[in-house]
């Protein structure tokens, strides 16, 4: 059996398992059925080329060579990893480069159409790199390797030096606080050092001058606060002093001619009030006329002729409200009438590049330019409206560079150019491929069974395969589309199919309803599988229980979840109940709390939720995230115990 979800925003797959039949894995059952497969078999690897999906999975079920997901996700993409360098016209991800392992943070072309990479990862293309690596142009890993004891949040390129800074202590084999200098063809550390005492943000060079942007107070033993300029030769800052007030940071910098614009957070630049956005004569260090004003952190800058494109965290600059990114004019710094409207509901734009008559722009929102936009956006330089350009990452984006054709982007990106698949996907099993199926569910899907050419769908949905339905639906496997098959499953706070689990011409079904088939039934139900009407079968469990999982085995149907009686009889969150006739059997291990997770293997049952005792045993560990797994062998005692957080 296929076993590994990654359950906070993504799928992936892992080596294949020892085989054993499973009926049943939704909600936390398919987490629950990994930590038992985490302590029986240790050797699992990640598939690097398996899908992922912008939300959790919630259940999986393999059928021959395909596999179907679902929950409330919208989207499924190739797994990019987090340096992505995507076409600048189509938003096509550029395929063949080598994947980081980790968070990037900065990049920097090395004019050659490779890049310099800098951020918190221990990896690139598989081999080690600590938090710095460069990219060539055949997508090949530069064997340059200066590695740093901690993040690299700015890179900046100049002739055969790269200047790079953040919070490490270490770099290019030697002790740097926070800021380097490493020779472009051996890594390592040059003589350079000016020696900030506190993290660098943002770093920028103009001829023989290195301008670093940051949160410390003094470089080389000479007050500057938040940036300075510095001798591209010695190290030691240049007596430009543009005298910054405030303790937060400057996390961008942009340079025009005889202009420093520098972004961030503080109150006082050059002499003057300014917040958080100011412009810096590069030669005096005295402030310019240039005052936006924003109204919180500006996290990003670019340049184009006579306008400053800012994007952070603010609702007003220059004058006018500007919901997180803006353009400004680059003398007075009021705000034109451009105005994409970023919709975001945390984060905001953090990075900015500008190619010809598009602004690209980065962060963690939903919307930009009068569309939906997650987290990548190109608009218009002239209306401020999206182009169609839409790579649609998972993950938040920290940094975009431009290098003629291609936009690279860097963040915490688990997938760039996902496609639209609300609730519901199949996925190739054997490449990880996303297949054509879309069924389209209007909500999330939380339980999947297949029998033949049928699909069975359960989850929290009105609509799904182009009809509306319930909760609950049949569809074609070909199409996607749902069959006439309509059970109407209604009542509860909310109609919601947890479980689903398939035997010859029956369907059963478990979730938040009190009516289905056309019969009253409470929280569980056989329905005929060409009609959809409900059977006589009526295990009828006890007010607000929650039935989260079903399982059959010949005769008997297995039910699990959070309840006191079913069957006619009292039985505590696990229960084996006729097929026949709805009524439990005299199999009553006795949950001491929930069950999430049942899988089936000859006269084997295998259990998993959150429980401290079953069977008449106590089956506590320790720590309660390290639970073990969970089985009981049907009319003997329980082995051992799962725990893991109940999903309903």
């Amino acid at each position: 059996m296929w076993s590994c979800a990654r359950h906070f925003a993504e799928l992936t797959r892992c080596t294949a398992l020892p085989a054993r039949s499973h009926s049943a894995t939704t909600g936390t059952a398919f987490l629950a059925l990994l930590m038992v497969a985490t302590v029986s078999v240790r050797a699992q690897e990640v598939d690097p080329d398996f899908s992922v999906t912008d939300g959790i999975v919630t259940v999986t079920t393999l059928s021959g060579n395909t596999l179907y997901i679902g929950g409330p996700f919208t989207h499924v993409g190739p797994q990019t990893g987090n340096f992505v360098p995507i076409h600048a016209t189509s938003g096509g991800v550029l395929p063949g480069w080598p994947k980081v392992n980790g968070s990037v943070r900065a990049v920097a072309s090395d004019g050659a159409g490779g890049w310099y990479v800098g951020g918190f990862f221990t990896g690139v293309g598989g081999l080690p790199r600590n938090n710095l690596a460069h990219i060539l142009a055949d997508h090949s890993l530069d064997a340059w390797n200066p590695g740093t004891d901690s993040y690299v949040l700015a890179v900046a390129v100049s002739g055969t030096t790269v200047y790079a800074g953040g919070y490490f202590s270490q770099a290019g084999g030697q002790a740097r606080a926070y800021l380097a200098a490493l020779d472009a063809s051996t890594g390592l550390a040059t003589s350079w050092n000016p020696q900030p005492n506190s993290a660098v943000y943002a770093l920028a060079v103009s001829g023989t001058t290195v301008y670093a942007g940051g949160a410390f107070s003094d470089v080389g033993g000479n007050a500057r606060t938040l940036i300075a300029a510095l001798d591209a030769t010695t190290g030691m800052p240049t007596s430009w002093d543009a005298q910054l007030g405030g303790y937060d940071g400057v996390y961008a910098l942009a340079l025009d001619g005889p202009t420093v614009y520098m972004g961030g957070s503080f109150y006082a630049a050059g002499g003057q009030t300014r917040f958080s956005l100011a412009a810096v004569d590069a030669t005096t260090g005295l402030a310019t006329s240039f005052d936006p004003s924003p109204d919180n952190r500006v996290l990003a800058l670019a340049m184009s002729g006579s306008t400053v494109y800012a994007g952070g965290q603010f609702s007003t600059i220059g004058g006018q409200p500007r919901s997180q990114i803006a353009a400004l004019d680059a003398t007075t710094g009021a705000a034109t009438s451009w105005d994409p409207n970023t919709v975001s509901y945390f984060g905001g734009v953090n990075a900015l590049a500008v190619g010809g008559s598009t602004v690209y722009a980065g962060g963690y929102f939903t919307g930009m330019g009068g569309q939906p936009r997650n987290n990548l956006a190109a608009i218009d330089a002239t209306t401020g409206l999206a182009t169609s350009w839409d790579p649609y990452s998972f993950g938040g984006v920290s940094v975009l560079a431009i290098d003629g054709p291609t936009v690279v982007t860097g963040g915490d990106l688990s997938s760039v150019g996902g496609q639209v698949r609300n609730g519901i996907a199949a996925l190739n099993a054997t490449t990880g491929a996303l297949d054509s199926w879309n069924p389209d569910a209007n909500g999330a899907v939380s339980a999947i069974a297949v029998d033949g050419a049928t699909v069975y769908a359960g989850g929290l949905f009105t609509s799904i395969g182009g009809q509306p339905r319930s909760g609950l639906a049949a569809l074609d496997c070909t199409t996607g589309n749902a069959t006439a098959w309509d059970p109407n499953p209604s009542g509860g706070f909310a109609t919601w199919v947890h479980a689903l689990a398939t035997s010859g011409t029956i369907i059963y079904a478990s979730g938040d309803f009190s009516s289905i088939g056309g019969q009253a039934r409470v929280g569980v139900a056989a329905l005929d599988a060409a009609t959809g009407l409900a059977t006589g079968w009526d295990a009828s469990p006890g007010l607000y229980s929650i039935i989260r999982v079903l399982a059959v085995s010949g005769a008997t149907v297995y039910a699990a979840g959070d309840f006191t009686s079913i069957g006619g009889q009292s039985r505590g969150g696990l229960a084996a109940l006729d097929a026949a006739t709805g009524l439990a059997t005299i199999w009553d291990p006795d949950a001491g709390g929930s069950i999430n997770a049942i899988a089936l293997s000859g006269t084997t049952v295998y259990v998993g939720g959150f429980f401290f005792d079953v069977g008449g045993q106590s089956r506590i560990a320790s720590p309660p995230w390290m639970r073990r797994p969970a089985w009981r062998q049907a009319g003997t005692r329980m082995r051992d115990s799962v725990r893991s957080t109940p999903w309903r």
